[in-house]
């Protein structure tokens, strides 16, 4: 299963459609918030892909194109790799990931993606004592609406493999 990651559109939703369409394997997207309106334009030209978003702190209002409501925060399992999807502005990423590895850790989950900063990156974290560490992949996948930048998300068999992308 392919994903792609974007954030932070800020009115520039036809970037959406680009990045989706520069992955020809992709099963469905993952929005991170900054930008939900946006994804009523990608509805229209993806009528058939599934979208999961999370609101970002200015997604004044938060209906999606089905008629549902984007939460603050989200954990789904796909291919057995749990995954907690969050904006980021109330895990305080602007100052760090600390909090957010924290949260991701008390989720149970082994990725992390997160935006609000619209600075493109992937690392791992560390977490737990000596005994018994866990390392948590985390994902900000830049700026989709001002710098074109997402990022791709592969899970198979448990494992997740994150890829930075970057619109011409």
């Amino acid at each position: 299963m392919t994903l792609v990651i974007a954030s932070d559109s800020h009115g520039h939703g036809d970037s959406l459609s680009r990045a989706f369409d520069r992955q020809p394997k992709a099963d469905g997207l993952i929005f991170l918030g900054d930008g939900l309106k946006d994804l009523f334009g990608f509805r229209e030209t993806h009528p058939h892909v599934p979208i999961l978003a999370v609101r970002g702190n200015c997604d004044f209002v938060s209906v999606l194109p089905d008629g549902g409501t984007a939460p603050n925060q989200e954990i789904r399992v796909f291919e057995n790799v749990r995954i907690l999807m969050v904006h980021g502005h109330t895990h305080n990423v602007k100052s760090g990931t600390g909090y957010l590895t924290a949260a991701a850790h008390r989720a149970g989950a082994s990725v992390a993606l997160y935006g609000h900063t619209h600075e493109q990156e992937t690392h791992f974290e560390t977490v737990g004592g000596p005994e018994d560490p866990v390392s948590i992949q985390l994902c900000n996948p830049g700026s989709i609406g001002y710098e074109g930048q997402f990022a791709t998300l592969t899970l198979q068999n448990g494992r997740a493999l994150i890829g930075l992308g970057q619109l011409d």
